[in-house]
């Protein structure tokens, strides 16, 4: 099959799954941008000549307090492997592009209203250096883009072909790419690719269809082809892996069994076209209040029939009539309370439907307390999480595809940073540190200051950070650039060992209290251990004396004995064995004396020092 006809059936395929869905996300641009009543909806619910059909554009509100905080805060691209500046800096470039950013936020507000956002990656050459450069490409047209039916994804990162069908004059195509790039006899709306029978590809007059389409190979790279017309006038094998038309998809549906997305234009139509009734009925009373009616008697106004007509229009206050039948002014009560009763019950329901405030959420700390406004933040972010969710997805596969551009096909460790989000994590951050800022002793206290002034991520944020650095003690003041990544570093690692010597200096209280407790547990325990062991000993010391005393006395009464029995050699080794042992206990006794003075003049100092010495460690 050649490239074109793969093409022509590729887009009727994904026409054929896409067409309704996209048809209707068109439909809500359409009435986003103020043109919200349809012939339907005339027919339905303004019927008769004459009407006032007006709208309001809550939806406007609405978009804005969503894609605010994505604008504001965008993801960044940080490569999480070392030796990568060059590459980064790359990056850093593309993102920072203002049309860069430009495509994204457009993608994620037609997002939030209709549901469907993309944006193709291509390269475009510079136009000062005239060198090639990776470029985002919005789809303002949501109909010019064929996605792969086949896709489960939100962002389409599992497709394996994919097309942007734009138009160009036949004109200019044959002056670029040659007569060939159609037939000779090519008609009105009967595109190149045959395909003709889809609205979603009818080709403007004296036009031909211009197509970028993307497909897989069996390698796994892309083929990109350029069509113009009936010809292929471009192709390349591109350095990336994955089809480069992103998917900015909105709040999930499942029509028919098949997943579909929506917006909040969807989701809360119903309400706008209510509060647009009643407001479009309270413009209507009042355009018909200063209407004069009178109760008229046919002969009062002979002859001044044109006058009544016209009384709207005349100067005069004067009522003209003949004869005795005076007209009666018809007072109409110009009633506007139920309609305005209605536009708020509206407002208040869509505001319950999406979790937003339509009034914005409060930043001054006289509407709210920062409590308050946090929770309102919060409940804003979790009934939107859906639009953050896939829009990161979304960034992130972008993000993959312009690294695999820039390096040559590889694709490294990367993480998305800020984003959204981090507008709530600094409302918590701000929460924290004032609270912190209670138990902090007073020299920190600027640092915790320089901490505060970062959350607050804009120029007056900055000013201050770099004014509270600048104004530090020279001990603190370790950094003179707060974008500086080593700075940043630093003050982190300040803030971490900050964090550990308070917790140190806690643990060493409690160590102290403790210690404390156990010396005076330990005192009173060897004092108690002292007197016991000189009672015990005391006693010891008597029973021993007694002991010995008695023993001697037996050898006394066996030597006298022996000495009537004229035993003198037996008895002289008596005597000598009882002087002996009576000697062995007295040196045992003044042993033990020396042990227990020793005991009771030193062991408690020991103790106590040995204690105090593990206190000080």
């Amino acid at each position: 099959m050649s490239i074109i006809n793969q093409c022509r059936e590729f887009l009727t395929k994904s026409s054929a799954r896409y067409s309704q869905t996209i048809n209707r996300a068109i439909e809500d641009l359409r009435r986003y941008s103020g043109d919200f009543w349809t012939k339907e909806y005339l027919k339905k619910y303004r019927p008769g000549k004459r009407r006032f059909s007006l709208a309001l554009n809550n939806w406007n509100t609405m978009c804005n307090a969503i894609a605010s905080p994505f604008s504001n805060s965008p993801w960044h691209t940080e490569l999480c492997e070392d030796n990568m500046g060059e590459l980064q800096e790359q990056i850093d470039q593309v993102e920072s592009d203002n049309d860069t950013k430009n495509c994204e936020n457009d993608a994620f507000r037609k997002e939030v209203l209709t549901g469907y956002g993309y944006i193709s990656v291509t390269t475009v050459q510079d136009e000062l250096t005239g060198e090639p450069k990776i470029a985002l490409e919005t789809a303002q047209n949501l109909g010019s883009v064929a996605m792969d039916p086949t896709i489960n994804t939100p962002d389409g990162s599992d497709a394996e072909e994919g097309a942007i069908v734009n138009y160009m004059p036949v004109r200019k195509a044959k002056r670029l790419f040659g007569e060939d790039v159609v037939p000779f006899d090519y008609p009105r709306n009967d595109t190149a690719l045959g395909i003709n029978s889809i609205d979603q590809w009818d080709v403007p007059e004296d036009c031909v269809p211009v197509v970028s389409y993307y497909v897989k190979n069996e390698q796994g790279f892309v083929e990109f082809y350029k069509i113009v017309g009936n010809k292929v006038v471009q192709r390349d094998t591109l350095p990336i892996t994955l089809i480069p038309i992103v998917r900015f998809a909105g709040n999930q549906i499942y029509e028919e069994n098949q997943l579909n997305y929506n917006g909040i234009v969807q989701q809360t139509l119903p309400l706008e076209l209510g509060a647009n009734i009643a407001y479009s009925t309270l413009i209507e009373r009042c355009g018909r209040s200063t209407k004069a009616n009178y109760l008229i008697h046919v002969d009062a106004i002979d002859g001044l029939e044109k006058s009544y007509a016209n009384s709207d229009n005349e100067d005069s206050m004067a009522v003209l009539w003949k004869g005795e039948h005076q007209p009666v002014p018809l007072i109409e009560q110009f009633q506007t309370g139920d309609l305005q009763a209605t536009i708020q019950t509206t407002r208040t329901l869509m505001e319950d439907v999406m979790g937003i405030p339509l009034t914005g959420i409060a930043n001054t700390q006289q509407e709210k307390t920062a409590t308050e406004i946090l929770r309102q933040q919060m409940s804003k972010e979790s009934n939107t999480a859906n639009y953050y969710n896939n829009a990161f997805i979304a960034c992130r596969t972008i993000a993959r595809i312009v690294i695999q551009l820039l390096n040559g096909g590889q694709e490294v460790k990367f993480t998305l940073e800020n984003g959204p989000s981090i507008i709530t994590r600094q409302m918590k951050q701000r929460q924290e540190l004032t609270a912190l800022s209670a138990i902090m002793p007073d020299s920190m206290k600027p640092i915790l200051a320089k901490f505060f002034a970062d959350t607050l991520k804009n120029d007056i944020g900055e000013d201050l950070s770099r004014n509270i650095v600048a104004n530090l003690p020279p001990e603190l003041q370790i950094v003179s650039d707060i974008e500086d990544p080593a700075a940043i570093h630093q003050l982190n690692q300040m803030k971490n060992q900050m964090d550990l010597t308070m917790q140190e200096l806690e643990n060493m209280k409690t160590e102290n209290e403790e210690l404390r407790n156990q010396l005076t547990m330990a005192q009173m325990t060897t004092l108690q251990s002292r007197e016991k062991n000189l009672l015990d000993w005391q006693k010891f010391q008597i029973a021993e004396k007694d002991k010995m005393m008695i023993e001697a006395a037996k050898l006394e009464q066996t030597a006298v004995k022996n000495e009537n029995d004229n035993s003198n050699t037996q008895d002289q080794n008596l005597i000598k064995a009882a002087d002996v042992a009576i000697k062995a206990a007295d040196n045992e006794i003044e042993r033990q004396q020396e042990v227990t003075d020793a005991f009771s003049q030193g062991k408690i100092e020991g103790v106590s020092q040995s204690i105090l010495r593990g206190g000080e460690r």
